[in-house]
């Protein structure tokens, strides 16, 4: 039998534990002034790109060319902008979630994880082809990732970084841990360099 592997959806997946301490010290005063005004099961930041250090950005960036690049855009003449960024922090009282969405206008999404345990909250993707929900069949083992699969959850750790698609559906499944859960989510937009200029 011959098969072909046809419009996959690829997620990139890497470890940089040397940010966490830099970008604690960033983000721990932003969420502690956003736990003094309010009670809240998520905290969300305003935009803090201004705030993190060039060295992050440019690997946000670089990752994100070569996530693209690798699978077969070509980008020669597209400049990246870090349209959003911003910190959350899932409070440690816990059932902190989101619903699953998009980052529409956008072409690539990425969180990078901050503080975790085993326990805590994940991010869940979605098949984003709506037409084979209408065939969805039973899945042989729901406990491995195949073709049958219709979600994929990927376990954080601190220092993680994720890029995906931006027209990947995706959610935090309910936090039923008693531990604060922080990441950095982003996204970002290919520009054509003539436009940017």
């Amino acid at each position: 039998m011959n098969l072909t592997e046809t419009f996959s959806t690829k997620i990139f997946t890497d470890f940089y534990p040397e940010y966490i301490e830099s970008l604690e010290k960033i983000t721990n005063p932003i969420i502690e002034e956003l736990k003094k005004n309010n009670r809240l099961i998520v905290y969300h930041s305003n935009s803090i790109t201004h705030l993190l250090p060039k060295k992050f950005l440019d690997l946000i960036i670089g990752q994100s060319f070569l996530f693209f690049k690798n699978q077969g855009y070509c980008l020669e003449n597209f400049k990246l902008i870090l349209r959003e960024c911003w910190v959350q922090e899932f409070d440690e009282s816990g059932f902190g979630h989101h619903e699953g969405h998009i980052h529409w206008n956008n072409h690539v999404s990425g969180f990078y994880f901050l503080k975790c345990l085993p326990e805590s909250s994940y991010p869940i993707f979605h098949d984003p082809r709506p037409s084979k929900m209408m065939m969805q069949l039973p899945e042989k083992n729901v406990n491995e990732f195949t073709n049958a699969s219709h979600t994929l959850n990927i376990k954080p750790i601190p220092g993680l970084m994720v890029l995906f698609p931006a027209f990947l559906e995706h959610q935090f499944a309910v936090d039923v841990n008693k531990a604060p859960f922080k990441f950095i989510h982003f996204n970002g937009q290919f520009l054509e360099k003539e436009i940017c200029k």
